[in-house]
């Protein structure tokens, strides 16, 4: 799994489902605390203005952390790209999210794994020991 902060952002790359699940966790549970945060002061003070303009910013992050995650997913289905236009439609956003965590992937993740390379790797035969 690859956690650097250009894979949140790349619109390129393919992720299988664990990975999908793990960086919309990474991605959305901070954001998630800092608003409950805000929550706790009162509306008139610093911290809640400052942490209003700070949550734009994040806000707009995440959003485009989320829309990549989305296409990395996709390209790892070997979809069309707007599908990410479902998440809009009310009810079949949430089957499409569904459909994102559990699908498997179409792309081989299984070719990256070192259990596949070994399997690939052929072995002398017994004839070509017996010859040398």
């Amino acid at each position: 799994m690859n956690f650097t902060l250009k894979s949140f952002f790349s619109f390129k790359e393919h992720i299988g489902r664990l990975e999908y699940f793990v960086k919309s966790l990474l991605i959305n549970v901070p954001f998630l605390a800092l608003f409950l945060l805000l929550a706790l002061f009162p509306e008139d003070s610093i911290i809640q203005i400052t942490g209003g303009l700070l949550s734009i910013l994040l806000v707009i992050a995440v959003i485009i952390a989320a829309f990549a995650l989305v296409f990395q997913r996709l390209n790892d289905l070997q979809n069309s790209k707007w599908l990410i236009l479902l998440g809009l439609i009310p009810l079949v956003n949430f089957i499409f999210a569904i459909y994102l965590l559990f699908a498997p992937g179409k792309t081989s993740e299984q070719s990256e794994s070192p259990i596949q390379d070994l399997e690939e790797t052929s072995l002398p035969s017994q004839s070509e020991d017996l010859t040398k």
